[in-house]
């Protein structure tokens, strides 16, 4: 028996290929991982009409390629989306807050807040509105303009 001898595992073709196999398996899992998401982002901003911030409404965005949307109180001309929403182009709408079911000791008729009466319908309905807001990754701030026209 000789003296320091190295002591080897037989290794074959085939169990390099395995183990090769399992790393790169491993790495596009890993790499890929998340890839798949769309960027998402948020938005805020004022909205105007007649050159005046719109008191009270309720501000809602769609787009039409991913039917993604997105709504929002709108309070002395300010708005906010919170929740995170595809990147990309949505159309703009908005409309009074509607009333909450009827309560006898609260009517509805004083519920309505303070939309303006004559805001265009083109621009209280999704289908209609020629309103634009394009959404970015991260944060976006807009300024939406009602035309009164």
């Amino acid at each position: 028996m000789k003296t320091g001898a190295i002591c080897r595992t037989p290794t074959n073709g085939w169990s390099i290929f395995v183990g090769l196999s399992a790393c790169l398996i491993m790495m596009t899992a890993v790499g890929c991982s998340g890839s798949d998401e769309p960027p998402v982002g948020t938005v805020s901003g004022t909205v105007t009409y007649k050159d005046k911030p719109l008191e009270e409404g309720a501000l809602y965005i769609y787009n039409n390629e991913t039917a993604n949307a997105g709504g929002a109180e709108v309070k002395d001309g300010k708005f906010e989306i919170a929740t995170e929403l595809k990147t990309g182009t949505y159309t703009v709408y908005v409309t009074a807050i509607p009333p909450p079911p009827p309560n006898p000791e609260n009517p509805p008729a004083d519920l309505w807040g303070k939309f303006p009466e004559d805001v265009p319908e083109k621009y209280q309905r999704q289908d209609k509105s020629d309103l634009k807001v394009e959404i970015k990754e991260g944060h976006t701030d807009v300024a939406i303009v009602i035309p009164s026209k």
